[in-house]
């Protein structure tokens, strides 16, 4: 009778880890997945408009800051694109 407490411990055990390492490796996946993304947005915003660093604001953040350049009479060009 304790043989079998025993194994079922250990195979309760042995189903843990292995939840645990596939929960891992589903994280990991989810990681590489995020910073994929991340690298082609990346990417695709400097090629936006020639060689340009592209950011996303706010319109109320956008409106102050195209203001405020506009008064230290900056040029700015804005590349909306929808959401």
């Amino acid at each position: 009778m304790l043989s079998l407490f025993l194994y079922l411990q250990a195979k309760e055990k042995e189903e843990r880890l292995l939840r645990r390492q596939i929960n891992r490796e589903r994280l990991e996946e989810k990681r590489k997945q995020k910073a994929a993304e991340k690298t082609k947005s990346l990417k695709t915003g400097s090629q936006n408009a020639k060689g340009m660093r592209s950011i996303t604001l706010a319109p109320a953040t956008l409106l102050l800051l195209a203001h405020s350049l506009w008064k230290k009479n900056i040029q700015l060009k804005i590349l909306i694109i929808g959401f």
